[in-house]
Parts: structure tokens; C-alpha cells; sequence
């Protein structure tokens, strides 16, 4: 089952009634599709009587039942990329193959109550992290800051020839993010950097999300035991002079409130190699303004754009 964070998380900051309008528009356009039908009820549910007892987890896994991509009892598979079958990635990460780019759908060939499904999926989702001007181009140096089980790292080497780090402290994670690296055979271009990126080199706590592997955070208390792991920080700016990378062009950075730290201790980085930005903004209730202010205060020069729950930035 989906955990109750991940539930309120999808649904919190008004986002509810946003999610209900593109579902009805949905059906609206599939006035056939069961599964539509299902999925406008339950919102409808939980938008006017907050119906505590709607099961949001049940969403997700009646999508993924309806779309057939799962290779086998281990591995599901999505056009040439391989995964290890996990319900956070399924849950968390439908963005990656089922968010808008640039308005449209990807096409995987799909009857209409699997587009159906797909499109709730993206509906759910947070959003891409890449549209318009905001890709790879070949040769690109992407940094996957909460690289978690390497979805967004493993997209992005099908886009780009390029060196890919991802960033992963935790071990469960790494653990996940090696097997879909190996699925992928993309061992030579990612690489996996077992550090948190924050504003200082050392040490830190990072709370252990007991539901999740994707939502562990060095900044906002996960579990009411005070569970940590203790794992390895460093900046940004101190890890590329350290290992003389002189060219980034991409940074993806979900990183459950560690964003803002993340920036101060890349400073460098944005004034001297501006690199494209697609950072998270929903963890911390100031976390537009302050994220934003904190690119702005590298390079002035960079250009703002801001969705629900994340920031893209460019020059």
C-alpha cells in the first residue's frame, strides 16, 4: 500500500480541486471509460465530504494493472527501460512517462482505457521534470540530486550521450538504484555518487521515511521515533573541484527540502557554468520564493518559470 504522506501529498495545497477539473474534463473526452468513471467518483468523494476512507493507492494500482507493461513478477518495462517493479516508483514517479511534454502524451500504442489510465497516472503525478527548452541535448553533464532508484537518471541517458551523476545517499535507494542501472546496462553512464548534496561537507542525519524510500530528508522529521541514517553532505561546488567536472548542464533536484541548501552550496556552479534547473518547490511552505531568490543571487541572468511543485530555471 501506498503510504498516508504519499496520499496527502498528491492532494494537499489545493491541488485537489485542480486534479478533479482534468478528470472530469477526461471523461468528459472518454464518456465510456470505467476506470474514468471510478476515479472522478472517489475525487468527487474526497472534494466534498473529504471521505477519509478513499484509497488513493487503489488509484495507482488499478492503472498499472491496466497498463501492460510488467515483463515479469520482478521487472516491468516501458518502451527499453527496465525496472526493478516497486510501488514508490510506480506511485511517485508517473511523471517521468505519463506528464505532459510540451501538452502532449507519449505514445506507447495503448487502446483508449489504457490512455485512460496512463493519463490519470500523469494526472496524479507532480510533473515532468523536463518540457520545451528544459531537455537534453547530446553530450549533456546531468546532475540527478534524490536520485532515488535512478528513474529520472536512467530517462535521461536515452536522451542524452552524456555523463549522468546521481546523487543517493541512502542505502535502501542505492541498493534499488544499482539493480535499474544494471537492468539498463547504463553502468558507464551513471554514475552513482553516495552523498547528500547540501551547504556544508560532513556528516548529517537523514530522518528515514518507515513507508518510503523516496521521501528520507536531512531537513523535515520523517518518523516519530527520531529513526536516522547517518550519511555523507558535501556541496556541489566543492565536489566538482574536487573531481574537476568543469561543465554541468542539466541539475534535476528532488530532495525532500534540501533544495534551498543544495543552491547555496552551488553558487559557483549557477554563476559560472549556469546549468538548466528543474528543482522541486512543494516540500517547504517558502520554498518558491526562497529557491528562487537563491538562483537569482548566483545569476541574475537566469529566467523563472514556476509550476505547482516545481521551479524551472534557464539562461
Amino acid at each position: 500500500m501506498i503510504p498516508e504522506y504519499i496520499k496527502t501529498r498528491l492532494f494537499r495545497n489545493g491541488l485537489l480541486r485542480i486534479r478533479l477539473r482534468e478528470v472530469e474534463k477526461l471523461l468528459k473526452l472518454n464518456p465510456e471509460s470505467n476506470f474514468a468513471k471510478r476515479v472522478f467518483k472517489l475525487l468527487t468523494l474526497k472534494y466534498f465530504f473529504g471521505a477519509r476512507k478513499v484509497n488513493f493507492a487503489s488509484i495507482c494500482e488499478e492503472a498499472w494493472e491496466i497498463i501492460p507493461f510488467t515483463e515479469n513478477d520482478d521487472i516491468f518495462k516501458i518502451k527499453d527501460i527496465r525496472f526493478v517493479d516497486d510501488i514508490v516508483l510506480k506511485s511517485e514517479f508517473a511523471e517521468i512517462f505519463f506528464g505532459d511534454i510540451d501538452g502532449k502524451q507519449l505514445d506507447y500504442g495503448f487502446n483508449s482505457e489504457q490512455k485512460v489510465a496512463s493519463r490519470i497516472l500523469g494526472i496524479l503525478s507532480d510533473g515532468p521534470y523536463t518540457f520545451g527548452s528544459f531537455s537534453f541535448k547530446d553530450n549533456d553533464v546531468v546532475i540527478d540530486a534524490g536520485a532515488n532508484m535512478g528513474v529520472f537518471s536512467i530517462y535521461a541517458s536515452k536522451y542524452t550521450t552524456g555523463k549522468i551523476y546521481a546523487f543517493e545517499p541512502q542505502k535502501e535507494a542505492i541498493r534499488l538504484l544499482e539493480k535499474n542501472i544494471g537492468l539498463n546496462l547504463s553502468q558507464e553512464q551513471i554514475s552513482i555518487v553516495p552523498y547528500g548534496l547540501s551547504d556544508f561537507c560532513g556528516t548529517a542525519g537523514l530522518s528515514v521515511s518507515h513507508g518510503s524510500h523516496s521521501a528520507s530528508s536531512i531537513v523535515i522529521q520523517r518518523n516519530e521515533d527520531e529513526e536516522h541514517e547517518i550519511i555523507n553532505c558535501t556541496t556541489l561546488d566543492a565536489w566538482a573541484k574536487e573531481n574537476n567536472i568543469t561543465k554541468i548542464d542539466f541539475i534535476k533536484a528532488d530532495i525532500e527540502g534540501a533544495e534551498r541548501k543544495m543552491l547555496i552550496g552551488a553558487q559557483e556552479i549557477l554563476k559560472t557554468m549556469a546549468p538548466k534547473l528543474a528543482i522541486c518547490t512543494y516540500h517547504l511552505a517558502d520554498d518558491p520564493e526562497v529557491i528562487e531568490q537563491l538562483i537569482l543571487q548566483a545569476n541574475p541572468n537566469y529566467k523563472i518559470i514556476h509550476t505547482s511543485k516545481k521551479l524551472f530555471a534557464s539562461v
